[in-house]
């Protein structure tokens, strides 16, 4: 069993949206290096101005990198939304695996029923993962693609 931690917060930068993208890969290049030491993996969705995210790994690990989200300054209003066991991760691939909503990925949202903005106050856990997920299966083929 892994625990897997879905939370939503805020981005507390309103740049503009290149400057959000250069964040979007800058939490990204962060959490990479800490998650790939702590052996935690996941999904980072970004709309430019809610992160969703899903923490996989070892509870002690998880948590602590939760605890460390919290009292990042790029974030705010950081509302844990889920935190369960389950049998195995789904994004063990990803140290931190992201995405930031693009048109080209617009139809996946649509078909999560995400029209505007991401509003994690009407999202279940479920839903998230199963975005993320979509989004994940999306990356992925882009990278072979290129």
């Amino acid at each position: 069993m892994v625990l897997r931690l879905v939370y939503s917060s805020v981005n507390s930068d309103m740049a503009p949206n290149s400057s959000k993208l250069q964040r979007l890969r800058d939490i990204l290049a962060s959490a990479q290096k800490h998650n790939g030491q702590n052996k935690v993996t996941g999904f980072l969705v970004f709309d430019g101005t809610t992160f969703l995210q899903i923490l996989e790994g070892e509870r002690k690990d998880v948590i602590s990198t939760y605890d460390r989200i919290k009292q990042d300054q790029r974030h705010k209003d950081v509302n844990l939304l889920e935190m369960v066991d389950v049998p195995e991760r789904q994004f063990a691939d990803w140290n931190m695996g992201g995405s930031m909503r693009t048109l080209e990925a617009q139809e996946i949202y649509l078909s999560h029923g995400i029209g505007q903005e991401i509003n994690p106050k009407v999202l279940s856990a479920a839903k998230i993962v199963a975005l993320a997920l979509d989004l994940q299966a999306y990356e992925l083929e882009r990278r072979e693609v290129s």
